[in-house]
């Protein structure tokens, strides 16, 4: 995601909007392989509810291959971006500061944002 064009071809891809003239809308969560049981269910809990325009940001190319790959086809981006002056990047943290990172380029982007964490209930 961190190519240029390729956010704005995911919001293209995934995000809803009610007409032609209203601002996006998707839905941001974010996992790595430990969290994917917890990211698959909000996933598939906010389709459930009518809800299919997630993107789910990851570390890991494989990581988002397998999510993309699964019967359940579920929208994955993947980056290498890192908190500038991190030598030691702790893998929780990266989780967290990158739904802001990309929260904050979906906002300037005129994308309505909803940031929701993997491990929540819908």
């Amino acid at each position: 995601l961190e190519k240029e064009g390729e956010l704005e071809a995911a919001v293209a891809a995934r995000a809803w909007r009610a007409g032609p003239r209203d601002r996006p809308e998707l839905v941001l969560t974010y996992a790595n392989e430990v969290g994917t049981a917890w990211v698959a269910n909000l996933v598939l809990s906010l389709r459930s509810i009518g809800l299919d325009n997630s993107l789910v940001v990851s570390t890991s190319d494989a990581h988002c291959g397998a999510l993309h790959s699964s019967r359940h086809r579920i929208s994955c981006g993947w980056t290498s971006w890192q908190v500038p002056g991190c030598e030691q990047p702790n893998p929780v943290r990266t989780l967290w500061y990158l739904r802001h990172h990309y929260m904050v380029r979906l906002i300037a982007l005129g994308v309505n944002t909803l940031a929701l964490d993997g491990d929540i209930t819908v």
